[in-house]
């Protein structure tokens, strides 16, 4: 008898292979450090815990959101102190979301030099974020005083609430108890939540007033850890801390011009945003509403600032209205799909407005297109444009030109 009679003699055989092959493959997927070549970061605990509730007792957006200021979370350090993270108001903060038992955490943390927590089987091929802060932060390290590491523990050994003591013994293990620009929190009962647990393991990044500006979190981060987070904190170092966490949202913008006025000497075709359009979910309609508005604002301060430096003072404004600007851009909340558009034009218009306070209004000049600033800022609104486009890709014509419209008025060049 062969097989071409008796085709089922083989199908046992065949089906055991089969099942067995991805058997293997779903034990690398869901285990990638035991994988060939493996250097992913998405190892986190050692089992899975039941699906929390969302937002259970907190009364701020969790998970944070990008381009909008961080929560101030008040809680317990390894010190047994009380920390609120405004105490760091003016650094660079770095907050990294910790499982006890993340294997990725334990790296991030040192582990290849001194062990895991409790025995916890560090990731492999992952350098601590020690390590990997002067590789990709241009030589910048934790022992700069100007950039703080918050350690905020999410869940203890057994994804339980950590302890006060959780977080000293933590603390303790990985030498971060003689480091002093870091700090172990220890989270409480509200954080016990899918919100928390989908953030682990990875870094949030905040600037010197708080906002959130990279966000290398969970299994799907929105940055890149290597080339979208550290790479941004020596940019961050530099910019000024607000004098005040926060601009009254009624203060006066005082223009020399109106906003058609500077589209007309830029000059520049103007094309509003439409809402009645779009065809975009309502809040993201709204946002985008509000936030050309602003840029507009934002045209007619630069526009009017040029005129004023490349007068020698004598036409247009002095640039006085963009810390006004920049508190009314991060207060638009903005959703969770829109927030690296609104994190990149902030960026942008703060790096104008650091170009005009660069220079003297008692010397008549020429813009200089080859500034960093100038350069940086087109790069920014450049990849603004090109999320919208790529997000709304079957919105309407006008509004498509208004993306472009708009965020081409505000660049520089």
């Amino acid at each position: 008898m062969n097989e071409t009679q008796h085709p089922r003699t083989a199908r046992p055989l065949l089906w055991m292979m089969a099942i067995a092959t991805a058997a293997l493959m779903i034990f690398w997927i869901l285990n990638p450090t035991t994988g060939p070549n493996s250097t992913s970061t998405t190892v986190t605990h050692s089992n899975t815990p039941q699906l929390f509730k969302e937002h259970q007792g907190l009364d701020f957006p969790w998970p944070p959101r990008l381009g909008e200021p961080f929560p101030d979370l008040e809680l317990v350090s390894h010190t047994g102190a009380t920390v609120r993270l405004s105490d760091f108001r003016g650094k660079i903060i770095l907050v990294e979301p910790i499982g006890m038992t993340c294997a990725a955490c334990n790296a991030f943390s040192g582990a290849r030099q001194r062990g895991g927590y409790q025995n916890v089987m560090a990731q492999e091929n992952l350098p601590s974020i020690e390590k990997l802060l002067p590789r990709y932060a241009q030589g910048h390290s934790l022992d700069d005083d100007r950039i703080v590491l918050v350690q905020l523990l999410l869940y203890d050994m057994k994804l339980q609430a950590p302890s006060a003591e959780d977080a000293h013994d933590w603390a303790q293990h990985f030498g971060f108890d003689q480091k002093p620009n870091t700090y172990v929190l220890a989270g409480d009962q509200r954080f016990i939540n899918k919100a928390s647990y989908d953030m682990i393991p990875g870094f949030f990044l905040l600037d010197k007033n708080m906002i959130l500006r990279a966000d290398a979190t969970g299994h799907q981060p929105k940055h890149n850890l290597f080339t979208g987070l550290l790479v941004k904190i020596p940019e961050l170092l530099i910019a000024k801390v607000s004098a005040e966490p926060l601009v009254d949202q009624n203060t006066t913008i005082t223009l020399s011009m109106t906003v058609a006025e500077a589209y007309q000497a830029i000059p520049h075709q103007q094309t509003t945003f439409a809402p009645n359009l779009a065809s975009m979910p309502i809040n993201e309609r709204r946002f985008i509403e509000s936030l050309f508005e602003l840029t507009d604002f934002a045209v007619a301060e630069r526009v009017q600032s040029l005129h004023y430096f490349q007068t020698g003072g004598q036409r247009g404004n002095a640039p006085v209205n963009y810390q006004t600007l920049l508190a009314r851009l991060n207060a638009l909340s903005a959703p969770l799909a829109l927030g690296e558009v609104k994190s990149l034009i902030a960026s942008a218009v703060t790096e104008q407005q650091r170009y005009f306070s660069n220079l003297n209004p008692q010397t008549e000049l020429k813009f200089n297109s080859r500034d960093p600033l100038v350069q940086s800022s087109h790069r920014k609104l450049l990849a603004a444009y090109q999320l919208l486009i790529a997000r709304y890709q079957s919105e309407h014509a006008h509004n498509k030109k208004a993306f472009f419209d708009h965020l081409c008025a505000l660049d520089f060049i």
